[in-house]
């Protein structure tokens, strides 16, 4: 009994100090609630870049526990504003089945043919020749990448580092270490009209 009330009051004690301390938000931050306007971003990034939308060959990296999600999850939310003239996609998952309807979507709509990976199958050769030059992370603690794998890649985290809202309706988006500054923030019937 008296071992489980240590226990408990550490926690407690723990719990309190992640609370003060600001940096411990960015462990606990698993949302990017600037999704829906993904593409103005992603359009935004690209230019100051220097690559256009045809240029643009994005790669992304699922989610590694996707089954625990109850609603639409937000690689098909970012999937459906992209599509629109892609010339080039690649998806790495641990599930592939979950994207066929949209890769026969794709090729029916738009003659685009999407190469879907699986993660865990993917050897660094296979990866070294995938054609792509945006790298778009939907993991949350997963460790798929390291910075070899990076290396000569836009890489924009989607949750691994907070996004967060600048002055006068900026987005500060971290782009691997780094971030980029975007005009983005909408208003709200802006945003019902997109979903």
């Amino acid at each position: 009994m008296n071992r489980l009330l240590k226990n408990l009051l550490k926690r407690i004690k723990q719990t309190k100090k992640r609370k003060n301390v600001k940096d411990t938000v960015t462990e606990e931050w698993n949302e990017n609630p600037y999704l829906f306007q993904f593409r103005s971003i992603m359009e935004q990034i690209l230019e100051k870049k220097q690559l256009s939308y045809k240029e643009f060959a994005p790669v992304l990296i699922d989610e590694e526990k996707p089954e625990m999600l109850v609603m639409e999850e937000d690689i098909f939310i970012v999937l459906k504003q992209l599509e629109r003239d892609l010339n080039a996609l690649t998806i790495l998952t641990d599930r592939p089945r979950a994207f066929l309807d949209f890769a026969e979507h794709m090729k029916e709509e738009t003659g685009l043919l999407v190469s879907i990976l699986e993660k865990k199958k993917l050897t660094f050769r296979e990866f070294a020749s995938i054609q792509g030059n945006v790298m778009i992370d939907f993991q949350k603690n997963g460790h798929f990448l390291n910075a070899e794998k990076k290396d000569g890649y836009c890489y924009i985290p989607i949750y691994k580092i907070p996004w967060k809202k600048g002055e006068n309706l900026d987005i500060i988006v971290p782009i691997g270490y780094n971030t980029v500054i975007v005009k983005g923030v909408k208003n709200d019937l802006e945003l019902e009209t997109i979903s």
